[in-house]
C-alpha cells in the first residue's frame, strides 16, 4: 500500500465516525450499513514499543517529495501520523502506540489527563505544530532539523531556535 493509498483510507476511516444531528453526540456508524467502510491499515500499523524510523515518517510528512517540508504539507499531513501510530483504530493513542515520546511531551499533549492522546489533542499539541520543528522559522524542514524535533520529543528538551534570518536573534521555544 502506498502513501497515496494511505491517505484514502484515512479519509474513508475518518467517515466512520458519524455525528447525529439530535444531540450532537458523536457515534461509530453503522458497520451493518453498505456505507461503512473499514480501514485497511495494517501494513502503517506498528506493534506497540517499536520505535519510529525517522525516514519513512519524514517522507510521509514530504508530501511533494521535495527534500523538505513546509508548513502546508506538515499541516495537511500531521494527522497520518496519528492515524499510522493508532494500533487499535480506537481513535486514541496510549503511550504504547507512540514509543520513545518524552513523558512531559504525552503529559502536556493530554489535556484531559485520561492517560490517552484524542485526535484532537494530538492535533492541538504543541509538539505537533509547525513552529515547533521549524528551528530556523524559514518555513521549510530538511532533514537534519527533523531528526533534532524528533530528538525534542524522544527527551522533552527545548530546542534552539532563531528568528528569521534578517534578526538573527535567537529564541528559545518549549519549556525553560
Amino acid at each position: 500500500m502506498g502513501i497515496g493509498t494511505l491517505k484514502q483510507t484515512i479519509i474513508a476511516g475518518a467517515a466512520v465516525v458519524a455525528i447525529t444531528m439530535g444531540g450532537g453526540e458523536a457515534r461509530a456508524a453503522d458497520t451493518d450499513s453498505d456505507l461503512y467502510i473499514e480501514p485497511e491499515m495494517k501494513e502503517y500499523q506498528r506493534s506497540p514499543g517499536v520505535p519510529e524510523d525517522a525516514a519513512d515518517l519524514f517522507d510521509l510528512l514530504d508530501d511533494n517529495d521535495d527534500g523538505v517540508i513546509d508548513s502546508g504539507e506538515w499541516r495537511s499531513q500531521k494527522m497520518f501520523v496519528f492515524y499510522a501510530r493508532d494500533v487499535d483504530q480506537d481513535y486514541q493513542l496510549t503511550r504504547e502506540e507512540i514509543p520513545g515520546i518524552a513523558d512531559s511531551i504525552f503529559e502536556a499533549a493530554d489535556t484531559n489527563n485520561d492517560g490517552l492522546m484524542s485526535g484532537f489533542e494530538f492535533n492541538q499539541a504543541e509538539f505537533t505544530q509547525f513552529n515547533s520543528v521549524d528551528p530556523d522559522v524559514n518555513q521549510a524542514v530538511n532533514y537534519d532539523e527533523f531528526l533534532l524535533f524528533v530528538f525534542r520529543i524522544e527527551t522533552g528538551e527545548p530546542i534552539e531556535t532563531s528568528e528569521p534570518a534578517e534578526t538573527g536573534e535567537p529564541i528559545k521555544t518549549g519549556a525553560q
